[in-house]
């Protein structure tokens, strides 16, 4: 084996003998396309992964600006709704303004009140003693009348004029219990009276304050 020589001039150190290729550069990771991120995945999936979150938070956005649209048209709706029944909750109840004009009603001086007085006692002059009572008392006699026998005392009113009724009985000393409307057909003509006063054994012998001489010297009168 014989000894090498210095290489031969104009050859440079280091390069690899004449007819060898060079070795090949080391090739990217498979996959990655596009090299790594500083965490080390590859930059192609995470843009990938990006852009659809992007994509998908876009549609969750504009659906929600639809929703939130509707919901304001359906509050600018029932708004005015609400607020009517605001306001009939605040407003008096109509039963009220009822009970108030029927109070009025039931208020009528006795002036305004015109009643018949039908003798049913059999007792003559029972009618006009009563009467003159009643009249005493401020009420409008219609006339005085007889009628068939009833063993009680009797006051009937016509329409609705029950508590001008029951105050015409109290004026006379009679219960409440005596009061009721009028019966159809009436036990007489009426002639238009508001309250009829049948008048009975027990009321023709009371002794009634406004009962004076003029009645007491009827004999033949009802």
């Amino acid at each position: 084996m014989s000894d090498q020589g210095p290489p031969p001039a104009g050859r440079r150190q280091g390069r690899p003998p004449a007819g060898r290729a060079p070795s090949p550069a080391p090739s990217a990771p498979s996959g990655g396309g596009g090299g790594t991120n500083l965490l080390g995945e590859p930059q192609t999936a995470l843009g990938i992964f990006l852009i659809g979150l992007a994509v998908v938070l876009g549609l969750v956005l504009l659906v929600r600006g639809f929703t939130d649209g509707g919901d304001g048209g359906d509050t600018e709706t029932a708004g005015p709704a609400t607020s009517i029944e605001v306001d009939d909750r605040n407003a008096p109840p109509s039963l009220d303004a009822e009970a108030s004009s029927t109070t009025t009603a039931a208020e009528r001086s006795p002036s305004a009140v015109t009643v018949l007085v039908a003798n049913a006692a059999g007792v003559s002059g029972a009618a006009s003693k009563v009467a003159d009572a009643l009249e005493a008392s401020g009420y409008t006699i219609v006339d005085t009348a007889n009628a068939p026998s009833t063993s009680t005392d009797q006051v009937f009113y016509s329409g609705d004029l029950e508590a001008e009724a029951t105050a015409l009985a109290e004026s006379l000393g009679l219960d409440a219990s005596v009061v009721s409307a009028m019966p159809e057909p009436p036990p007489l003509d009426t002639l238009d009276a508001d309250v009829l006063v049948m008048v009975g054994p027990n009321l023709a012998s009371a002794d009634l304050p406004a009962a004076g001489a003029a009645s007491s010297t009827t004999t033949t009168t009802p």
